[in-house]
């Protein structure tokens, strides 16, 4: 999610459940989902396909320690009457329980009920304590992983000659869309701004990185919005690489992997900042370190305005 969502207190195993959308951005479907619980409270949520290799769900219960929980809640969540739920867990349990990390339970959803030690409940995610604030935010979950991947793509800008932008065209963008998240550019400014970030300028594309981090607590607003990320990620080309990097990036920052993942999933390019980029996806880093990295980069590369 790109827009802060109030704490909300969850009190008991359905309500959690019935926030797996609205902490992943879409429905899932045939997947192990982890939730990261700290002083009671989810801190982050991690999926995985249910057929996953044993050793990727090893990584994924790793994962999970590095962001200094206390307690995990898994989640099977899949149409199969009969699956097999010590199989599934098992690789994650026997990590956790080698730490002396508790699990309080292990459920099994088909995405309409939930079966757990308390029986079949009925689930409702539109009623839900997240729902409210979720829909407040403008956020809301999508039916499908591929509908989440889908939202990130859209129609190419049509000028591939334009000039590259300044960063007094990255400022007077950003202010458009901090003014209106919904605005739009027209193709000429869009195609600048993506080439400017595959040019020659590394400084200018580290300091528009950089401009992503907001101060604490969201109380000063980041530079570049992410409303305007999304939509040049959205009008980018198959070669734009950089965008793709900026919408991972602003993926991490707000505690989604999963839109993260599915941004790099378009870099047909390596280069030092996608392999950066992919071991943070991959190590499941939390936003304050990812944070901590880019105020680094601001420190080197100065300020965008």
């Amino acid at each position: 999610m790109a827009t802060t969502i109030e704490r909300v207190r969850l009190t008991e195993p359905r309500q959690a459940v019935e926030a797996i959308p609205y902490l992943l951005g879409f429905h899932p479907s045939e997947s192990l989902v982890v939730l990261g619980l700290r002083d009671g409270r989810v801190a982050v949520a991690l999926r995985v396909d249910l057929d996953s290799p044993e050793d990727l769900l090893r990584d994924a219960a790793r994962t999970l320690l590095r962001h200094s929980i206390t307690a995990g809640l898994l989640v099977i969540w899949t149409a199969q009457p009969d699956v097999e739920v010590a199989a599934i867990s098992g690789p994650i349990l026997r990590l956790w329980e080698r730490d002396g990390f508790l699990v309080p339970a292990v459920l099994v959803t088909d995405g309409t009920v939930l079966h757990s030690e308390n029986g079949v409940q009925r689930l409702n995610f539109t009623d839900t304590p997240l729902a409210a604030p979720a829909v407040a935010a403008g956020t809301h979950p999508l039916p499908s992983r591929d509908a989440l991947v889908e939202s990130i793509e859209g129609e190419p800008a049509t000028d591939p000659t334009a000039r590259q932008a300044t960063a007094t065209d990255w400022l007077t963008a950003a202010t458009a869309f901090h003014a209106d998240p919904a605005a739009t550019l027209p193709d000429e400014a869009t195609a600048s701004l993506l080439n400017s970030l595959d040019g020659p300028d590394r400084l200018l594309r580290d300091r528009v990185l950089a401009s992503l981090v907001g101060g604490e607590d969201a109380v000063v607003p980041a530079v570049v919005p992410a409303a305007l990320v999304t939509y040049l990620a959205r009008r980018a080309r198959p070669r734009d690489a950089g965008i793709h990097c900026l919408q991972a990036t602003s993926a991490l920052l707000a505690g989604s992997s999963i839109v993260a993942h599915a941004a790099l999933d378009r870099v047909h390019v390596e280069h030092s900042l996608t392999v950066l980029l992919r071991q943070m996806t991959d190590l499941g880093t939390p936003p304050q370190a990812v944070a901590a990295v880019l105020v680094q980069v601001a420190n080197e590369a100065g300020p965008l305005a």
